[in-house]
């Protein structure tokens, strides 16, 4: 069935959330995509509870990640690191690669900028 796929896969990917920050974000993708699949099935699919859990698990992992993150490119700034500063948007980038997802489209515009004054810089 398709739900208990789609699970799989984002039970997959989380386990694999160390190996690339993406795949904590691709998990939340599977995970949303398997609930919505199997939430109007009747009987009510086994896995679906499991799967509205490691959901909301892995969303706040997300956000947690997203949080430190973002405390990281204050402190860069705050020291004036600007090239650590990158880094850190670039990975902002990959942890979020949906580009219509605002945080991603901040953190795009802002490590725009950067390169631009960075540049300019030289």
């Amino acid at each position: 069935d398709e739900g208990k796929r789609l699970f799989s896969m984002g039970e997959e990917l989380f386990k694999e959330k160390t190996v690339s920050d993406v795949n904590i974000y691709l998990a939340c993708q599977y995970f949303k995509e398997a609930v919505a699949f199997s939430e109007e099935c009747k009987p009510r699919p086994e896995f679906l509870m499991k799967a509205e859990e490691q959901l909301a698990k892995a969303q706040k992992e997300l956000e947690v990640r997203y949080k430190d993150l973002m405390f990281a490119y204050k402190k860069s700034i705050k020291l004036k690191n600007f090239y650590k500063t990158k880094e850190v948007l670039e990975e902002i980038l990959r942890l979020i690669p949906d580009k219509k997802d605002p945080k991603h489209i901040d953190a795009k515009d802002i490590l725009g900028r950067l390169n631009q004054a960075l540049k300019s810089a030289q």
